[in-house]
């Protein structure tokens, strides 16, 4: 396929049927693949981050395709399996798939242009200005750009519209369609030493040069400590808040030790999941009733890809479930566990930490988007040493992107709450 003359038929979060056919141009045609994210401008002005659904050299006839415009990613963010699981849904359900795609992303996996307003640098002399657009040309003179929702709020206008399209026409402020960034890293600071300290003079010397300052001194000392003086950890980082937490660190001394570039200050990019290791109990040894049933799960699933399992509340039903997962971990399978909303509460998420530790994570709408978008990252991120193999979630976890899914358990399935 010469990749130089490609065209990408792609997904828009919009409900509107079928897909669209964008040209790729030829510095992304070796990148481009189907399941990434690509950027496209749809109508005249909008901008949307679409799914690339499949590539191809048909050239459209009865129109000119427009240009993606960029790849945010190297990587694909969905998989052909749940390209596959779309297509199948949006037939199933009679619905479009740009519904499927807008219900089944994180919000920060899909930014979109917002209309933006500045002014246009002409001149005002001449020109005459009502009250109320005076009030828009005010705060637009205090910042670079803003959007309707601000002018409303900051200047009271209900319906600022009428007066935003006037000052269009007269030519005193312009429109542009940003791209909003949903999704931002966490960042977190770290000390570390300076990274040619120990060449040019030795820590006690440092110390002793220190004694004048006494909170400086302390506080270098205590840094010292928790990174137990030169290892490898010590010129690797530590946290600046767990070097605060110490009693004997302060926040202007240290500021004055990197000032001094004793230390150093840098940021990085942390997990907002917890992935922190846990206690690792084994799995409860079955009753006999226990491991009768779930010898006739394994049986069932045999001939059938699905299996029904009635159980009163408290009979052990977990127990059996823990015993399927570890099955399918041992294949180097993933699991998905889904319980009712209501259902899905710390003390079952704590109680399946202590079998599988930190190779769970946990999705549901309690989560912030960022929190979501990280989960969704860590699934796709298979290099990862912490990437997840469970996923204990709600409803809307069915949509994430699993490689390698093994089991499906969906806990009190009669539940309403997993209907719509």
């Amino acid at each position: 396929m010469n990749r130089k003359i490609c065209f990408a038929n792609v997904i828009l979060p919009l409900p509107v049927k079928g897909v669209f056919t964008y040209k790729i141009p030829a510095d992304l045609s070796a990148s481009a693949k189907p399941g990434m994210r690509a950027v496209v401008q749809f109508g005249q002005k909008r901008i949307y981050t679409s799914i690339i659904q499949s590539i191809h050299t048909e050239i459209p006839v009865h129109y000119k395709p427009k240009e993606i415009l960029s790849l945010p990613d190297n990587y694909t963010v969905i998989f052909n399996n749940q390209l596959d699981f779309w297509n199948w849904m949006s037939s199933y359900y009679l619905s479009t798939l740009g519904e499927i795609y807008k219900a089944a992303l994180p919000a920060g996996l899909k930014p979109e242009s917002e209309t933006r307003f500045t002014l246009s640098g002409n001149n005002f002399d001449n020109v005459e200005i009502k009250p109320k657009e005076k009030l828009i040309l005010s705060l637009l003179q205090d910042k670079v750009s803003t959007n309707t929702r601000e002018i409303s709020k900051v200047t009271g206008l209900k319906n600022p519209l009428l007066y935003i399209h006037s000052l269009i026409e007269k030519g005193l402020i312009q429109v542009e369609e940003r791209l909003t960034k949903f999704y931002k890293p966490k960042l977190e600071a770290f000390i570390s030493l300076t990274p040619d300290l120990p060449e040019r003079s030795s820590l006690i010397e440092i110390i002793e040069k220190l004694s004048k300052a006494p909170r400086q001194k302390e506080t270098f000392e205590s840094f010292l400590y928790l990174t137990q003086e030169l290892t490898e950890k010590g010129k690797a980082g530590l946290k600046k808040s767990i070097l605060l937490k110490d009693r004997l660190s302060n926040t202007h001394a240290l500021d004055a030790l990197i000032k001094k570039s004793i230390l150093t200050k840098t940021y990085r990019q942390v997990s907002r999941l917890d992935t922190g290791t846990h206690d690792i109990q084994k799995l409860k040894t079955l009753s006999e009733v226990q491991k009768s049933t779930l010898s006739e799960i394994d049986n069932k699933f045999k001939t059938f890809n699905t299996v029904l399992l009635h159980g009163v509340t408290s009979s052990g039903k977990t127990e059996i479930y823990a015993h399927l997962i570890e099955k399918q971990l041992k294949s180097g399978k993933q699991i998905l566990y889904m319980l009712p909303e209501i259902a899905l509460t710390t003390q079952i998420i704590e109680r399946l930490k202590k079998y599988f530790g930190k190779k769970i994570g946990v999705y549901h709408s309690k989560y912030s988007d960022a929190e979501r978008v990280e989960v969704w990252k860590n699934l796709i991120n298979e290099s990862s040493e912490n990437r997840f193999q469970i996923i204990l979630g709600v409803r809307s976890s069915v949509f994430l992107p699993f490689k390698k899914l093994g089991l499906v358990i969906v806990d009190e399935e009669y539940e309403n709450s997993y209907k719509q």
